[in-house]
């Protein structure tokens, strides 16, 4: 096993040439970039002027919440807290006199001043942050922003979900986070419009993740209209993946390049398109899928080779630019709306009716059309953007759709076609292994499938995001930890180096600005798989590992499994757990791994 750094509390951000470096006791997994020195210190005869970068979230958790500042002056800025009607006096987190080159492009003056936070050292509740920036003449102005706290908030397994559970381990900030050499790739679906919800996990997303996929709206100005005007600038993004690689340089990082059929200009606008570059209804208007602000989103042509060209010149010049970028994310399949729209929108006003009968542009409401479309897509991608740089061309597919009339009418998913043009998939919905038995076998078939190809999994279980418990009533949807085991066991089923990857993160929305998910099972090493899952007639599932056994019983009722003769095993942990030999009883809907007693 492999140790990693532990940020210290109150550890200053170190902000070189663009990227953020945190103390560390480990030089090989950080980045050489040499310091970049801040301009000297400007005259006292300058206004003094104070501004807040972060937290830039209405709600915070966890032990590294970074508190950062510019300051018109390079003097110093003093960070203090203080809790809402209190009555207490503000207590301070320290100075920081040594500022450095700014990378949030909101900053007014180029240099940034930053302390670490504990939220877990405090209270629950709402809070007045205070930044204090002093000059050498003594001038001192002060600005404050108010934030909630929830970074005490244990984990419990009686609950469904709360903001700040993190898993059966309680993240302190002297948790160490261990990366094991057992081969399980994971990855973080980041979904936050919020730049702290990145940087306040740092120390975890760069040690316990592979690769991190920045989502839709994720620190960026989407601009797809002229009616919407997002937060952020574009060059956060791109310095936040800056800042991840400083500190793992082995991590991989993709971005957001369309969402749905539309594959709609999300991120950031295509300034080289033309009219003809998007579909059309038969008299001529555009088609949108979604018509209210600020989510105007057009169906991009590109079963043309003129706008796949275009497309493809966009994101080859972004990305030479970019070069810490190594993929591209493309969003959703059954949008292009077969059945002539998704079913339940188009009646409360918040989505038009699809593509209706037929294009201008073509038969563009045929499966055989998007399916060329899209693998001729890909195809540009790849060649022309992705493969020099040893990246890849993701696709959210392999889902079963279950409330999804067209996905249900081509077969339960529209990957199977065009799925060998691209670099692998995401498995949105992945949570339905849950669902039913019929489900998981479908799921653990289509993943097996994909891998014997060569194709890129992203196993990615987000049960609160898709309304798991209103499409499947009927089941229990508890976040514990049983439940984060059914699913790692389920994973282990069909992990396939170097191609598959793991994410457990059931929290509201995908997001990570309301706490991290932290296993310690995530830390053991069940060896190498030296077979392909096994299904009984029953319904359990096996599969033998170098270190022990992982069974997975998804149907509603206990089934029996028999352990190998002359061996005892431990249940999931490797070391002081319970033992198991002979004939045992798996209950329902419940993954366990058996490690070896040698």
């Amino acid at each position: 096993m492999k140790k990693w750094f532990v940020l210290p509390s109150f550890a200053a951000l170190l902000v070189v040439a663009g990227a953020v470096f945190y103390p560390t006791s480990s030089p090989a997994d950080t980045s050489t970039v040499p310091t970049t020195p801040v301009a000297a210190a400007a005259s006292v005869t300058t206004p003094l002027q104070v501004s807040f970068i972060l937290p830039d979230a209405p709600i915070v958790s966890g032990p590294w919440v970074v508190l950062s500042a510019t300051s018109t002056d390079n003097a110093s800025v003093e960070f203090k807290y203080q809790k809402n009607q209190s009555g207490a006096a503000p207590i301070s987190l320290g100075i920081d006199t040594t500022p450095e080159r700014q990378i949030f492009s909101a900053g007014p003056t180029g240099v940034v001043y930053s302390k670490i936070w504990d939220t877990t050292s405090v209270e629950n509740g709402n809070y007045v942050l205070y930044a204090i920036a002093r000059d050498a003449a003594g001038n001192s102005t002060t600005t404050q922003t108010n934030v909630k706290v929830i970074g005490k908030a244990p984990f419990d397994a009686g609950e469904t979900f709360k903001p700040g559970t993190y898993g059966d381990t309680k993240i302190t900030a002297s948790t160490q986070f261990i990366k094991t050499q057992n081969g399980i790739q994971t990855f973080l679906w980041a979904a936050t419009p919020n730049m702290s919800a990145v940087y306040n996990y740092f120390p975890y997303i760069t040690k316990e993740f592979d690769y991190v996929w920045f989502a839709q709206g994720t620190l960026i100005t989407p601009k797809r209209d002229i009616d919407y005007a997002g937060v952020y600038s574009f060059d956060n993004l791109f310095a936040t993946i800056k800042s991840m690689k400083a500190l793992n340089r082995k991590i991989r990082a993709g971005i957001y390049a369309g969402h749905g059929g539309t594959m709609s200009p999300w991120i950031p606008p295509f300034a080289n398109l033309r009219p003809a570059d998007y579909l059309h209804d038969p008299s001529g208007n555009t088609i949108l899928i979604r018509h209210v602000k600020p989510f105007k989103e057009q169906f991009l042509n590109i079963d043309s080779p003129a706008t796949r060209q275009r497309l493809v010149e966009f994101w080859k010049q972004t990305l030479v630019v970019h070069p810490e970028v190594d993929g591209l994310f493309l969003d959703g399949y059954a949008s292009y709306a077969l059945d002539k729209g998704f079913q339940g929108f188009g009646k409360d006003g918040r989505h038009d009716p699809g593509l209706g009968t037929r294009c201008k542009e073509g038969e563009c409401t045929t499966l055989a059309y998007w399916v060329g479309a899209l693998s001729a897509y890909s195809t540009a991608l790849r060649q022309g953007v992705t493969i020099p740089r040893g990246g890849d061309v993701i696709y959210n597919g392999l889902n079963s759709a279950p409330n999804r009339p067209a996905a249900i009418k081509y077969g339960g998913d529209l990957n199977r076609g065009w799925m060998q043009w691209n670099d692998g998939a995401l498995l949105e919905r992945a949570h339905e292994l849950y669902a039913s038995p019929s489900l998981f076998n479908k799921y653990v078939e289509d993943i097996k499938l994909s891998t014997e190809k060569n194709k890129k999994i992203f196993f990615y279980v987000q049960s609160q995001h898709l309304n798991a418990p209103r499409l499947y009533p009927n089941l229990v949807w508890k976040n514990d930890l049983q439940l984060e085991q059914f699913f790692l066991a389920s994973f282990l089923l069909i992990e396939q180096k170097p191609l598959t990857y793991f994410f457990y993160n059931p929290g509201v929305f995908y997001r990570i600005n309301r706490g991290v998910y932290y296993y310690s099972n995530w830390n053991y090493d069940y060896g190498s798989p030296t077979e392909a899952y096994v299904m009984t007639r029953s319904g359990l599932y096996s599969r033998n590992f170098t270190n022990g056994i992982v069974v997975v019983n998804p149907t509603s009722g206990p089934l029996t499994f028999a352990m190998p003769t002359g061996k005892q095993y431990r249940v999931w942990d490797p070391s002081g757990a319970t033992l198991a030999s002979g004939t045992i009883s798996i209950p329902a809907k419940t993954g366990v791994y058996y490690f070896v007693i040698r």
